[in-house]
């Protein structure tokens, strides 16, 4: 908006590079643990279960018992009356919707083991997945450290014996730039497998 900046720039700092785990086994139960969509597969499977534990309960005849304790004064011609209790029962059969709650019970049942077999699905997938990545993982961090140890470091000795030859004029100016070439190839390389 053509307005100085009062914030001054943020200095960049290289990320660090945790190290890779022998096994892919902790990355595994956090995403057990921690991975939305598998979450939201237990917990449709739980709701599934109450909902045929709830669907079965309506199969069963329901009491419900209640009472009740009044306190009655005095008439205005000086009566006394005794205090009122009542007591109350109800029950509800289930004549006619007890098959029909049996087999929501059922259906519910179903659907929670689709909702786990599902979960188990997804659970095997993202098991494959993270093993994959962990070995890839593995062999990538083996790469960096090949080029950073060895690669680039021959390079170099490469280009000085080269340099040497060059100003000894035994080596032709063509060849020393291949070897430049190469210091600067592996780099980016090993930058590519760091990234």
């Amino acid at each position: 908006m053509g307005k100085e900046l009062s914030a001054q720039s943020i200095n960049l700092k290289e990320p660090t590079l945790t190290a890779i785990p022998d096994d892919a086994g902790d990355w595994i139960k956090s995403a057990a643990e921690n991975y939305p969509p598998l979450r939201k597969m237990k917990k449709q499977s739980d709701s599934y279960k109450y909902s045929a534990s709830a669907a079965r309960r309506m199969r069963w005849p329901m009491l419900n018992l209640s009472a009740d304790y009044g306190f009655r004064y005095s008439d205005p011609m000086g009566m006394a009356r005794m205090n009122m209790v009542s007591f109350q029962a109800t029950l509800s059969l289930p004549i006619f919707s007890g098959r029909q709650q049996g087999k929501m019970a059922l259906s519910m049942l179903n659907m929670k083991e689709s909702a786990d077999a599902e979960y188990n699905q997804m659970l095997l997938d993202i098991n494959a997945s993270l093993h994959s990545l962990h070995t890839k993982a593995q062999r990538l961090s083996q790469s960096l450290r090949l080029y950073r140890d060895r690669i680039i470091p021959s390079d170099y000795d490469a280009y000085k014996s080269a340099l040497t030859g060059y100003t000894a004029d035994r080596v032709q100016f063509i060849n020393l730039l291949t070897y430049g070439i190469a210091i600067y190839r592996d780099k980016i390389a090993a930058n590519q497998f760091a990234f």
